[in-house]
């Protein structure tokens, strides 16, 4: 039998244009099996107008360039630049929808707030450049288009076949290990480290990236301006901005635990979130990258995360340690696990909790010796995120 299509209306003032219809659609597929689908949507920005434009002054959308006259000229966009402000944000829209971009764009005017989307559904829009250097007028976003409302790929969110499977797609996301006798340094006492050794499990709307030893030994700790930490390492870093990574054994206390990372170049890195205190000079320090789940589009929301390991004290004496999922360099102090484990015993250690994610959040399990500095052997272990 043919696909059958039924719609419902879910039209609000922010999805008025002409691009986005308003609907999204349940469809029949094969003998009696049904889809719940989204459809596309496009990227969207908005320029706000609060007074007259200096002469000559621009504003960019894709390739195209346009300045503000004394007079309207659709087709060299050229738009109005004094008079009321609906006049104003009126004639943005004429040389938008009449001008070099009206292939690709489409804008619309309310109130002197310009709300511009690409026709394009999808994607695609939010790499389009959108900037502006304008008096009276701010736009939405970073320098592209979908900062008012990100362009998304149309979707299946859940389907039920003829004899009653229903699956839905739905964020989430896994890291394992199984049997894997990963033993973790413990470099210093009461610090967290980040965990590596974990493998990519089921995902959707997340991936998983591999973490690593930085480096064992690092070669300074320098303070070059204000209050930044510079660190540099003994050899290439191989980090990228944004990174999150924890170091502990620095000549200052003040210098240790979990931060972001923004690069300077192939061994050299400043931190994010920790300030320089004192002690520059050569260290001996150690950063780690621990395994993180990053939240890819349409992830954020709240979730369900899960942490369950199976671990062996290494040797020596009992200690206690604590392991806790953190996101970005911040520990929530939610999902915590800690136990006292003697002299290669095995030991299960579970945690659960509640906590929001965003788009571009880093889940990453950090552990710590609270007692001493034996090491730790992870054998086996389990990481969900499962958004509610």
């Amino acid at each position: 039998m043919g696909a059958q299509q039924r719609k419902s209306n879910n039209s609000n003032s922010e999805y008025w244009s002409k691009t986005h219809d308003g609907e999204d659609s349940i469809q029949g597929v094969g003998y009696g099996g049904f889809a719940w689908k989204t459809d596309a949507q496009p990227a969207r920005g908005t320029m706000t107008v609060t007074g007259d434009v200096t002469l000559d002054e621009t504003f960019v959308l894709n390739a195209t360039t346009f300045t503000a006259k004394a007079a309207e000229s659709i087709g060299d966009d050229q738009f109005l630049r004094t008079g009321t402000v609906t006049q104003i944000a009126a004639s943005i829209v004429a040389v938008i929808n009449g001008g070099s971009e009206a292939a690709n764009a489409h804008a619309y005017n309310t109130a002197g707030v310009v709300t511009i989307e690409w026709l394009t559904k999808g994607t695609a829009g939010n790499a389009i450049t959108f900037t502006e250097a304008l008096t009276n007028v701010t736009i939405t976003g970073t320098g592209t288009l979908g900062g008012t409302h990100a362009g998304v790929a149309a979707a299946t969110l859940a389907t039920l076949t003829e004899d009653g499977v229903f699956t839905a797609t739905h964020p989430r996301g896994e890291m394992t290990m199984y049997e894997a006798a990963q033993t973790i340094t413990i470099s210093d006492t009461d610090e967290y480290q980040g965990v590596y050794g974990f493998s990519t499990g089921d995902v959707q709307n997340f991936t998983f990236n591999a973490g690593r030893r930085v480096d064992a030994n690092l070669d300074s700790e320098a303070n070059p301006s204000a209050s930044v930490l510079r660190i540099k390492t003994s050899a290439a870093h191989n980090l990228t901005t944004g990174d999150i990574v924890t170091m502990v054994n620095m000549n200052n206390a003040g210098h240790e635990g979990p931060t972001a990372v923004t690069v300077v170049d192939a061994d050299e890195f400043d931190c994010d979130d920790i300030a320089y205190v004192a002690g520059a000079g050569a260290s001996a320090g150690v950063v780690d990258e621990g395994d993180y789940l990053l939240a890819g589009a349409g992830a954020a929301g709240n979730y369900l995360m899960n942490m369950n390991l199976s671990v062996q004290h290494a040797a020596g004496s009992a200690n206690a340690f604590k392991w806790e999922l953190n996101i970005n360099a911040t520990e929530p102090d939610k999902c915590v696990g800690e136990a006292l484990i003697t002299n290669n015993a095995i030991t299960p250690i579970g945690a659960t909790c509640l906590d929001a994610i965003a788009v571009g959040d880093r889940v990453w399990l950090a552990i710590r010796n609270k007692t001493g500095a034996n090491d730790i052997v992870l054998q086996h272990g389990n990481i969900n995120l499962i958004r509610l």
